[in-house]
This record gives C-alpha cells, structure tokens and sequence, in this order.
C-alpha cells in the first residue's frame, strides 16, 4: 500500500476529529503541527512543542497568537522578527531587548512592522501620476487604489512626492492602507523637513501594537543616524522617556542598553590591543 503523504493525513484527520490521537499524529512534522493547530487548536495538548522549528511558529503565531505564551521568542533573529511583524503587528509587544543586536537591525524591524505589507495598485492607479494635484483627482475616483499607489511612493522613497501632498493636505499623507500606524513609520524613516510639516499633526497619545509611543521610533532612527533633534521636539510634546512598554522596557532603558553594549564592545576591544 502506498505510504500516505503526511498533507494528505492531516487534511483526513482535520475533517475527521474523532480519529486525532497521540498515535494518529505520530509522524506530524513540526509544520504540520502549525498548520495543524491553526485548524485545530483544541489538540494542543498533543503537540511535541520542542519539535516546532521557527518558521513553523511564525506560521502558527501569524494565526493563532493564543500559542504565543509557548514560543520561543529567545531564539528568534531578527529576520524571524522581521517577517513576522510585517504580518502580525500585535506580536511587537513580545519583543524585548535581549533580542535586538544593534539600531539599524532596530530600525529594519520596526519599519517592516509600522510599514507592512505593499499592494499593487490598479486600474487608473496602474500607471505612473504626473503630479500631485493629478493624484488627489483620482483618488476621488478610486480611493483604495490611491491609497496602494501611495503606500508605494513611501516604499520607494519618494518624498518630494509626499512632501508636496503634506503641503495640501497633511492628513492626506497618512490615507494608506494601516495608515494608524504611519505616523510611527514617519517618525522613524521621514528626512527632516517632511518630519517638521507633519509634527503638528502628530497625536502625543498614539502608541503602537507594542505600547510604544513616538518617543521609540524617533529614538531608534536617532541612534541610526538620523537627527535626535525629532526625539526632543516629542519630549518636549510631553511624551515620558521612563514609560514602559508592553515588553516592559522604556525609551531610557534602549539608551542604557545600547550605552552599555558600545562600552563592553570597546572595553573588549582594549583587551585585544597589547
């Protein structure tokens, strides 16, 4: 008899429950379990955890972030991160610093998340806009697809382009798909003149799917290279550097940790020179 293929298994127990025991699901995989569980998730209990590798959680989490007290997050890297956050936002808050090497990988992650998925945009929208005033013409015609085509100008980094519409219209800047998060995505990636038009729109209040404020992005983009002079303009909006967030660490707590990694990084660096 031919052996059955283990995708084809899963599928005839998904349908079919009250055959789901330790022995029927001996030879799942660590991916079959996700795509398993993601079905089934009564079954848990059944589940060899140890045998989940990372992918297979994202693949699980992305789903059913109620597993999200079993995983491993300590082993995750940050391309693990990174694909996960463009997906599941919400899964921000389980990030803590322990797993954040350096600003720039900081910066990657935090853009993939506030940014997320890009779409194509059609119809009028699949082509290029000569302009912006052409643009918010026909955007009054195809309001999602404008909102795509400009989702795409940020991916590209055309900013003279975003620049010009926050000029007209600064809420317009925003009109993206997950456009609750692109004010943190701005304070984080946007040069420094399209940072000061858009300031006096910004909402102090706002946080992210990880209890951040403002204060994290401006921080991290700072520390990356871009000017800190945006991280005091927000504090001085009365955002508090000593609040946490849901992972449990402030904005002060990244400056003392990465203070703290440059001075072990140069203390091992005199070790070496004799």
């Amino acid at each position: 008899m031919e052996k059955i293929h283990t995708g084809d298994w899963r599928a005839f127990l998904e349908k079919n429950p009250e055959f789901i025991s330790a022995e029927t699901t001996a030879h799942f995989r660590g991916w079959d379990w996700s795509e398993f569980l993601k079905k089934k998730p009564e079954f848990a209990p059944l589940c060899p955890w140890e045998e989940l590798e990372i992918f297979s959680w994202i693949n699980l989490i992305k789903s059913k972030e109620i597993f999200a007290d079993r995983c491993p997050w300590d082993k995750f890297r940050i391309y693990h991160w990174v694909r996960l956050l463009g997906k599941k936002r919400s899964c921000l808050k389980y990030l803590n610093l322990k797993v954040v090497p350096g600003p720039e990988e900081f910066v990657k992650l935090l853009s993939r998340c506030y940014f997320g998925d890009v779409f194509a945009a059609k119809g009028i929208f699949d082509q290029d806009v000569p302009d912006v005033s052409t643009y918010l013409i026909l955007k009054q015609m195809d309001r999602e697809n404008g909102k795509r085509f400009l989702k795409k100008q940020y991916q590209t980094d055309n900013w003279r382009f975003i620049e010009t519409l926050a000029d007209i219209s600064p809420e317009e800047s925003f009109d993206v798909h997950g456009k609750t998060f692109m004010p943190f995505y701005l304070v984080l990636n946007a040069p420094d003149s399209l940072f000061e038009k858009l300031l006096p729109v910004f909402d102090p209040e706002m946080r992210d799917p990880g209890g951040n404020s403002l204060l994290l992005p401006a921080l991290v983009g700072g520390l990356c290279g871009n000017s800190l002079a945006r991280y005091e303009q927000l504090l001085a909006m009365g955002l508090n550097p000593d609040e946490k967030n849901l992972a449990g660490f402030s904005c002060n707590d990244v400056i003392n940790y990465f203070k703290n990694q440059h001075t072990n990084q140069h203390t091992k660096g005199k070790k070496h020179v004799r």
